[in-house]
């Protein structure tokens, strides 16, 4: 019985890592169902804040002001990165509230299984 547990677990531990690496890597990490992998997609979430959308925005911003080349084409990039930046933070947000609220059913139910056994 133990055996098979460590195979399933391993199993579902290698599917995660070959199956989520592309997905951080291309993006479609946001395509897939928050209830299925709400820890991966919010890290991959903090992720793609920290080395991409904020990174990118403050040096284009930069550049721009340094450069005074203030055209449409800069200001829709800039547009593009900023509702990439709203939704990584949404996303960043949403799935940790997610996940605050399963932790606090699960430490609810085994409260009440405890409460149940002590009377």
């Amino acid at each position: 019985m133990r055996k098979a547990k460590i195979l399933a677990v391993q199993r579902r531990l290698n599917l995660q890592l070959y199956a989520m690496t592309p997905l951080f890597i291309s993006g479609f990490y946001k395509v897939i169902s928050e209830k299925d992998f709400p820890m991966q997609i919010y890290c991959a979430y903090i992720i793609e804040l920290c080395t991409m959308s904020l990174p990118i925005l403050i040096l284009q911003v930069i550049n721009n002001a340094l450069l005074e080349s203030w055209r449409p084409t800069t200001f829709f990039s800039m547009v593009v990165l900023s509702i990439n930046l709203i939704t990584d933070l949404r996303g960043i947000i949403a799935i940790g509230d997610k996940m605050t609220q399963d932790q606090n059913e699960i430490l609810r139910k085994q409260a009440y299984k405890k409460h149940q056994r002590d009377k």
